[in-house]
């Protein structure tokens, strides 16, 4: 990415901010990705175009903050419109997002910016436990028993289902502007809108019904985030310190997702081509509601630390980024991140 004045600071130093929220402890947005490998700032009449990859493993099962066998969830019944409690069983499960980011230098200090999730995939292992019988149906005829071909009865017991949903998610459409831009700091404010572009009422092929809306691509819902990033270079180390708030309405099914804000402190040093770099993240998740009630095993927190790693080419730059959860709560039962990793290209032009 070629910046120039307080831009660098912004460019090699780890920042973290928005897109369709997701479980607590996912911080997988792409604001969350924006503010872990920095904007940076853009030269007036240059765009600058990100791709991104980023994998996370949602495989600990949690009760709070204790680590449990398997994750409890209701289910969210749209047709019937209410909550079925415990009707989730998770074990564990993945999330992969190919996103795209651009921006455009309008001035020297304003930019126009988008990002837009090409592709997720979200992968769970579910168990799936029959309805207990229903008492008042009445009893199925008894077959004559033939003795030479007995058989024993099995009941029906649990059975694993693989659940995997994939689609574009919602855009982020806004504006960055650098307040504060000099060769020594430099302080950069976004607000951007999220356009619900991405599918959020795919059906499930186990029960007829509409996905969870945590599984589905999109939210099918508006929000705004806003953004404030700040970068400084002091004793030969790049400082920077960020955070972001989104702000979600209901959709169209009344289901609203909990608002989600982020909290980082980053540091960062260039060696030549390279600069390597270390974040510690907090994440907040807000509990989701449908129609008006708030909805179980949803939301919650975790601080993150996320070391990193970027080298600058000719026309833009390469990143890694691994993101540890290093203290994790939710509420109620849910799935937790164990780890994720976000990788990227960054051309200018």
């Amino acid at each position: 990415m070629r910046v120039r004045g307080a831009g660098i600071l912004f460019a090699s130093a780890t920042l973290a901010a928005g897109g369709s929220a997701r479980p607590a402890a996912a911080c997988d947005s792409a604001s969350c990705a924006l503010l872990t490998r920095g904007p940076g700032v853009v030269p007036k009449g240059e765009w600058v175009v990100d791709l991104s990859f980023r994998y996370t493993d949602e495989g600990q099962p949690l009760l709070g903050s204790t680590p449990a066998l398997e994750a409890l969830r209701p289910r969210i019944d749209f047709v019937r419109q209410r909550l079925v409690p415990f009707y989730h069983v998770e074990l564990n499960g993945s999330d992969t997002i190919t996103q795209a980011d651009a921006a455009y230098g309008l001035t020297a200090r304003l930019a126009l910016t988008a990002s837009l999730p090409l592709l997720g995939v979200r992968s769970y292992n579910h168990v799936h436990y029959p309805p207990p019988p229903d008492p008042t149906a009445p009893a199925a005829p008894v077959a004559p028993v033939d003795d030479e071909h007995v058989h024993a009865v099995t009941a029906a017991g649990p059975t694993r289902v693989h659940l995997r949903t994939e689609g574009s998610g919602d855009a982020l459409v806004g504006a960055r502007y650098a307040v504060v831009l000099s060769p020594g700091q430099g302080l950069l404010a976004g607000l951007a809108a999220q356009v619900p572009i991405g599918k959020s009422r795919l059906v499930d092929p186990h029960d007829g019904g509409i996905y969870d809306p945590t599984m589905q691509p999109g939210t099918g819902s508006w929000g705004a985030v806003a953004s404030l990033q700040y970068g400084t270079r002091r004793v030969g180390l790049d400082w920077s310190a960020s955070g972001s708030y989104q702000l979600t309405t209901a959709n169209g099914l009344g289901y609203r997702f909990g608002n989600e804000a982020i909290g980082a402190l980053g540091l960062g040093r260039g060696i030549g081509r390279f600069a390597a770099s270390c974040q510690i993240k907090a994440h907040r998740l807000g509990r989701s509601a449908y129609l008006g009630q708030r909805v179980p095993s949803t939301g919650g927190s975790m601080l993150i630390l996320t070391p990193g790693v970027r080298m600058r080419t000719s026309t833009g730059s390469v990143y890694a980024f691994y993101q540890r959860p290093v203290h994790r709560r939710v509420n109620e039962y849910q799935l937790a991140s164990r780890g994720a990793l976000l990788v990227g290209v960054s051309r200018a032009f």
